[in-house]
């Protein structure tokens, strides 16, 4: 995989991470006012219905964790290739 095309997985997955965030922030704190509210949604047997925020926030640390790998990646990708550029700098004979 190329340096861009790490980059550009840092960048997708960074919008997803954050998007991920919102939803999961929205998502608790409709949970936390519903409990404040006694409104919790309950099964027909009147038992709490699983709110799934463990879930939310679960799958936000995963894609955090995807993108800190991407960004690893990319950020060497990086310094290898200015590494290189260097090093063929070096070597060009002065006139």
């Amino acid at each position: 995989m190329s340096v861009k095309d790490n980059w550009k997985n840092t960048g997708k997955g960074l919008g997803k991470s954050f998007a991920g965030v919102g939803k999961s922030i929205v998502k608790s704190v409709k949970v936390g006012a519903d409990k404040i509210l006694d409104e919790e949604p309950k099964d027909e047997n009147g038992n709490v219905k699983p709110t799934g925020l463990k879930e939310s926030w679960s799958e936000v640390g995963h894609n955090f964790g995807k993108t800190g790998k991407s960004l690893g990646k990319a950020v060497s990708g990086t310094a290898k290739k200015v590494v290189k550029k260097i090093d063929e700098i070096d070597e060009t004979p002065v006139e």
